[in-house]
């Protein structure tokens, strides 16, 4: 599937939502902290990378999340991709492995920084064709933690760590481990800037090196939590995308969080990442070496 076809499938399911509920409204101001998540959300977005060897890769991701309760979330995200090899002249498509996580989350409402944890336990299932690169044929686990802050109004920060747990990602040490690092910085009443920092502590494998990455991007509210992100990435060092770009729009991409699909670095690098088998990867770049398409 052409990266337009991917691009017109994102459009056509965001354009009723944003005709539905981008109407001029009486209060347009907003503040991410002063709203509660919504029930039910929902998002898509549509992603491209390039490597440094070559090959490169497009998905067209979903994003389903359910607030149980104030503290329990529940989310899932399917995404198509299509990954061409190093020549550019074969590519693989299809549905990567699908990631369904569990997130519990607290606040501290009344404290100095309002600071927030969070801790997901991630399940991968196997719903990819394993033998052309596009899942890893196994169910895999992970966990990812996070805590949240802000300063001021306006700024929210995010330090996250996430850890593969299955013999497959893991590995010894630090194999397996990955540290990202978020702020948000909101420039008028809809926008915001955002700038990310991921890094990958080890791998596994001896042929890929631990990459670290630097984006940035802005968010704009459309309507109440209904947003548009617009983000890139570049590797600074070691394995991963040369750069990267992604849209998105829905109601789940509302501000930072601890828990589900708020972060920046998991929107844009998930998709990708799963088809090498690292559900909720902050960096993903060794996925061509995981489903051997490098």
């Amino acid at each position: 599937m052409r990266p337009f076809r991917l691009a017109a499938l994102a459009l056509a399911f965001a354009s009723p939502l944003a005709a539905q509920e981008a109407a001029p409204h009486p209060d347009s101001s907003r503040s991410a902290s002063d709203e509660q998540p919504p029930r039910v959300s929902y998002g898509t977005s549509l992603g491209g990378m390039s490597f440094a060897d070559g090959h490169s890769a497009e998905a067209l991701k979903g994003v389903l999340q359910f607030q149980a309760t104030p503290w329990l979330v529940l989310s899932t995200e399917p995404a198509l991709v299509r990954a061409s090899d190093t020549t550019g002249t074969s590519a693989q498509s299809g549905f990567t492995d699908l990631p369904v996580s569990v997130g519990v989350s607290h606040s501290f409402a009344h404290a100095a920084w309002h600071p927030s944890l969070g801790l997901s336990g991630i399940v991968s299932l196997p719903t990819g064709d394993a033998t052309v690169g596009l899942g890893t044929g196994q169910t895999e686990l992970a966990a990812d933690a996070a805590v949240g802050v802000a300063p001021r109004d306006g700024l929210d920060l995010r330090l996250g760590a996430w850890r593969g747990l299955s013999s497959g990602i893991a590995g010894t040490g630090l194999a397996g481990t990955s540290l990202e690092g978020e702020a948000s910085y909101d420039v008028g009443g809809h926008a915001s800037v955002n700038m990310m920092y991921g890094a990958e502590l080890g791998a596994s494998d001896s042929t890929y090196t631990p990459g670290k990455t630097l984006g940035g991007g802005m968010t704009y509210s459309l309507r109440g939590p209904l947003t548009m992100t617009v983000e890139g990435v570049h590797t600074l060092s070691g394995d991963g995308p040369r750069w990267g770009m992604s849209i998105g729009f829905g109601t789940a991409f509302a501000g930072l969080s601890t828990v589900g699909a708020t972060s920046p670095l998991s929107r844009l690098h998930g998709a990708f990442a799963r088809s090498g088998g690292r559900p909720g990867s902050i960096v993903g770049g060794g996925s061509c070496h995981a489903t051997h398409t490098c």
